[in-house]
């Protein structure tokens, strides 16, 4: 009976170890090199990982070995100095990390239906890229993906796409029309900072969240539509928007960070909606041509330099002075009404 047991944990040992070494085999990667361009096969999929060619035009291929082309690779094509366009075939799924990043003359990206994650900083600082088409499927735009793209003049995100990575456009300063389609959820901080050209933004129907310096130095900004999901305008997300002069804030924003139209020089009204409660230190602050501001009376929290306060830029030092130009309309016996009693701000009742 001994040996039978011995024989039985013997046999099971080695289907144990034939399974592992065939699953091994299954997944094991192999490289090679396909018309300058490096690459890992691993199980039903290939990688490209290194492109050593100074072609001027590249096609990923759909295919290599009879397996689909899914990834580029992190730094595949990174600082590369004769790049002008590239054709992304349709099998490819994701770009990663500096993918095409620093291809200082690359002018043209086609991204072909099938892409569905293009990473962190995988484009950034091409900065002659002027074009660069999207398709539906994309999900997911990442971190700093076309940061410093200086040329980009218009960008279509299509619908589907749900996340907009941190600083995702930070510095394309020609950047005059983006398309944000209602199914993103997502946007990171400073993702549109200082796009110099961009003159109107319509913020998606299912953000519910502008994040910190979204939309900051956009200086040519006239124009923005808050939908009616957003509860938070953190700080900054539009600090010195020169241009923008109104505003209307939806009933669904309860809280306003700090210093978020800060510097916003040619406002000159806006109105808060019955619902906000929040108004975070120097929200409104330096606002000079601010005339007239609506704040309901749920709000019960305002606080240092919110409202009505502007500083002399002359000094060497920030020294916060009361507008003499505004007025606050709300309702009596309000926090608000309190607040300008204190701060000798010109108030004024309304029903």
């Amino acid at each position: 009976m001994k040996k039978i047991l011995i024989k039985i944990a013997v046999l099971a040992a080695m289907v144990v170890l034939i399974t592992g070494f065939i699953k091994d085999s299954c997944y094991a990667q192999t490289s090679g090199k396909y018309k300058d361009m490096k690459y890992v096969v691993s199980g039903n999929q290939v990688t490209i990982t290194k492109y050593t060619g100074n072609a001027v035009k590249v096609v990923i291929p759909g295919s290599i070995e009879g397996k689909p082309v899914r990834v580029i690779g992190k730094n595949a094509f990174k600082w590369d100095t004769s790049l002008e366009e590239v054709i992304i075939a349709g099998k490819v799924n994701v770009i990663e990390k500096n993918a095409f990043a620093y291809c200082y003359k690359l002018k043209k990206v086609t991204l072909k239906k099938g892409i569905h994650d293009i990473g962190v900083n995988a484009f950034a600082y091409c900065t002659r890229l002027e074009n660069i088409s999207m398709e539906k499927g994309l999900k997911t735009i990442g971190a700093g993906a076309l940061k410093g793209c200086r040329k980009i003049s218009e960008i279509k995100i299509p619908a589907g796409v749900t996340t907009v990575g941190a600083e995702a456009f930070e510095y394309c300063y020609n950047m005059k029309k983006i398309v944000l389609p209602d199914s993103i959820k997502t946007i990171g901080s400073s993702a549109f900072y200082c796009c110099k050209s961009l003159k109107t933004i319509n913020v998606p129907a299912k953000l519910e969240k502008i994040s910190n310096s979204t939309f900051a130095k956009c200086i040519r900004l006239e124009k923005i539509s808050i939908n009616s999901k957003v509860a938070k305008i953190s700080d900054y997300a539009f600090e010195n928007c020169t241009s923008l002069k109104k505003i209307s804030i939806p009933s669904s924003v309860i809280t306003i960070g700090n210093g978020a139209f800060w510097n916003c020089k040619k406002m000159t009204s806006v109105v808060l909606h019955r619902g906000t409660v929040n108004i975070n230190e120097a929200a409104f602050a330096n606002c000079k041509s601010l005339t007239s501001i609506t704040i309901p009376d749920s709000v019960t929290k305002i606080k240092q330099y919110a409202v009505g306060f502007n500083y002399n830029e002359s000094d060497s030092v920030w020294n916060y002075k009361k507008s003499s130009k505004l007025m606050i309309f709300g309702k009596d016996k309000s926090y608000i009404q309190e607040y300008a009693k204190t701060n000798k701000i010109k108030f004024t009742v309304i029903d």
